[in-house]
């Protein structure tokens, strides 16, 4: 799987650097970087940690992770099937082009 998409949607949709996203589940913000540059896969623990802290189911962030139909969104490539999951669990604000929280 890739989670370094994962992470980088979730990111994007909360609004958080990587310091801020790495503070919030408890862990070096080194890793972020490294998770979402391709060059380390998270644990199985540091997924859970993000599902419960964001309340992202985790078959959610699997879906982003696996798929291969990608688009660009805000310069993250993600996936047709990742937007429309975000839709049911964020609003979208057309204005900002942005997913904001419910």
């Amino acid at each position: 799987m890739k989670y370094s998409k994962a992470f980088k949607i979730i990111r994007a949709v909360k609004e958080l650097s990587q310091q801020e996203f790495a503070q919030n589940i408890g862990v070096d913000p080194s890793l972020i970087s490294h998770i979402e540059s391709g060059r380390r896969e998270p644990t199985k623990k540091t997924v859970q940690l993000i599902s419960k802290k964001f309340s992202i189911p985790l078959k959610l962030i699997e879906l982003l992770s696996k798929e291969r139909n990608e688009i660009v969104f805000d310069g993250v490539k993600i996936n047709r099937l990742g937007i429309d999951l975000l839709k049911l669990l964020f609003r979208y604000d057309s204005e900002k082009k942005f997913f904001l929280a419910k």
